[in-house]
């Protein structure tokens, strides 16, 4: 279920909770597009991620940790 309350990370770390269960419950004969569609969330991910990385190190957020770079960080 999907509370306003829940950032969108907290929303996909639910889904992904539920998606073995589900997963294992769909004929095997038929996962090709569970396949792709997990794919696609992974791309997806990963483009918002490298995104969120860039503003961070731009902005030097690592130095709040301590650190001098984004390396050691």
């Amino acid at each position: 279920m999907c509370r306003s309350s829940e950032t969108p990370l907290e929303r996909i770390l639910s889904g992904l909770r539920d998606l073995p269960g589900w997963a294992a419950e769909q004929p095997a004969s038929q996962l090709g597009p569970v396949i792709i569609k997990g794919r696609e969330v992974i791309d997806r991910t990963e483009a918002v991620t490298a995104e969120a990385t860039r503003r961070f190190e731009k902005a030097g957020g690592y130095k709040a940790d301590g650190f001098l770079g984004m390396v050691p960080w």
